[in-house]
């Protein structure tokens, strides 16, 4: 069996880019541009940890890439990585990947509102999806998501512990 310890997941799969067998991935962390140095990461498969050999990986952003996994040249061979996470081993996580505190966690605790300054409720935690930071929100005493999206954040004051969102005509209504 596999020490679950000695490995952090830090990538969520996405679908497979073109037709040369390269796969979108989202990061947990924000990725250091050493990452793409990287020749393998681990695909979790029962109890164990399995290392796949990457040819190449490009870095999109902060927290996106495209890997192309040794002999996966098509789009259909990629298809059998889109099921799976990506892991790394522990002691290389910090070399690859900034650990810092994450941006967003500093909101947990901040008072949101509508644009009307109707409020809608407090964060009470921040969690990563693939490819996104949702706010966990108290909202008439059930928790709520809201995506912490730059086109659905508006004015942050961090004097006030607030923060406006631009919900879509309707959306809390679904939790009413």
């Amino acid at each position: 069996m596999a020490n679950h310890e000695a490995y952090q997941k830090v990538f969520y799969p996405g679908r497979p880019h073109g037709i040369k067998g390269q796969i979108k991935y989202s990061s947990v962390h924000p990725m250091f541009e050493e990452l793409a140095d990287v020749k393998a990461l681990f695909i979790q498969k029962g109890g164990s940890f399995l290392p796949y050999f990457i040819e190449e990986i490009d870095l999109l952003d902060a927290d996106t890439c495209f890997i192309k996994w040794e002999e996966c040249d098509s789009k259909e061979s990629a298809m059998t990585f889109c099921k799976h996470e990506l892991f790394i081993h522990q002691n290389d996580l910090e070399s690859y990947f900034d650990l810092e505190e994450n941006p967003f966690e500093k909101l947990i605790g901040y008072t949101c509102y509508d644009p009307l300054g109707e409020k809608i409720g407090e964060i009470v935690d921040i969690e990563a999806f693939p490819g996104q930071m949702m706010a966990h929100i108290d909202y008439k005493g059930k928790e709520i998501m809201i995506p912490l999206a730059e086109e659905l954040m508006g004015q942050t004051d961090d004097k006030k512990q607030s923060i406006i969102f631009n919900l879509p005509e309707g959306f809390l209504a679904i939790f009413d």
